[in-house]
């Protein structure tokens, strides 16, 4: 008898895992992508989809292809392929339209969107929970050793909320600081979230790319991290990396972050405006939202990302 219940209670387990992901795979195909939206510099935001790669083509004017990178037929194209860099190719490796210039040390913003930059968007489907990570390179292209990772956010433990979801709260908007301690010059910025609904196969895991253009001012003397801090997109991920291919359906005390150690400064020189809501640029698209509660910011973490690229 306690044989057969050990028995109905792991099938019971696996039904509710099923049912999980069937309900995630429906919400998938109907809402919950999201897409880079605009960057916010000095409390100023920027624009909808100024100094970011291109996306590519296609939908209705003002909204944006939302994608992830993912390919569950033809695995080469998902997390291990080229579009991995800054999104899909060949359109994010065409230049964006400017760059942004920004100062090393101050604080940076980023906004992601769902469909479109209003007040009413979703940002992301509430079933689609994950991390955010953001990496830089001094580099045109991005290819090659050059990235590194400067913000990272996973799983809070105390609170039970993925980053993603703090997204939500914040409608799209997460915050993170140049590294005062590299050297000016022209930069990518690639940020990344991942919906792992469906990590729990392989190849199951969701990753949202875009990447923003600036250039870093105010650090003539700074330096690069060591090779130690540097990886490659691709390779910087592989399909069972723990952090990847991770059930979030099942019970766990703890998230392995994927990607290489957080790269930190010695300094940060803050002169960008984290207390306060961004303010739109008058000559900017007037329907983005970068409004957020600067409260929220998940420096005030401390259990999903003890340490900070700063």
């Amino acid at each position: 008898f306690i044989l057969l219940l050990s028995k109905f209670k792991t099938v019971l387990l696996t039904m509710n895992e099923t049912l999980y992901l069937v309900i995630a795979l429906f919400f998938a195909s109907v809402h919950g992508h999201m897409y880079l939206s605009s960057i916010t510099i000095g409390g100023q935001d920027q624009g909808e989809r100024n100094c970011l790669r291109p996306l590519y083509s296609g939908g209705a004017a003002g909204t944006y292809p939302n994608s992830p990178i993912q390919d569950l037929k033809v695995y080469t194209r998902g997390l291990i392929g080229s579009n991995m860099t800054c999104g899909f190719l060949p359109f994010a490796a065409n230049p964006a339209n400017r760059k942004c210039s920004v100062t090393a040390g101050s604080v940076m913003g980023i906004t992601w969107h769902h469909n479109d930059a209003t007040s009413s968007d979703d940002i992301v489907e509430d079933t689609h929970k994950g991390p955010c990570m953001v990496y830089m390179a001094k580099s045109d292209d991005g290819s090659g050793p050059v990235w590194f990772k400067v913000y990272e956010e996973g799983y809070n433990t105390q609170t039970s909320t993925w980053c993603t979801m703090r997204l939500r709260a914040t409608k799209g908007y997460m915050e993170f600081t140049i590294p005062a301690s590299i050297p000016s010059g022209n930069y990518l910025i690639r940020t990344e979230t991942f919906g792992l609904h469906e990590g729990n196969q392989m190849y199951g895991a969701q990753p949202y790319v875009g990447c923003a253009e600036v250039t870093v001012t105010g650090s003539a003397s700074g330096s690069l991290p060591s090779s130690d801090y540097l990886v490659s997109f691709p390779g910087a991920y592989s399909y069972n990396d723990a952090g990847i291919l991770f059930n979030i359906y099942n019970s766990f005390t703890s998230y392995p972050i994927p990607g290489p150690k957080l790269f930190t400064s010695s300094a940060v020189t803050n002169t960008g405006n984290p207390t306060s809501n961004p303010t739109s640029n008058p000559t900017s698209n007037p329907t983005s939202n970068p409004t957020s509660n600067p409260t929220s910011n998940p420096t005030s973490n401390p259990t999903s990302n003890p340490t900070r690229g700063v």
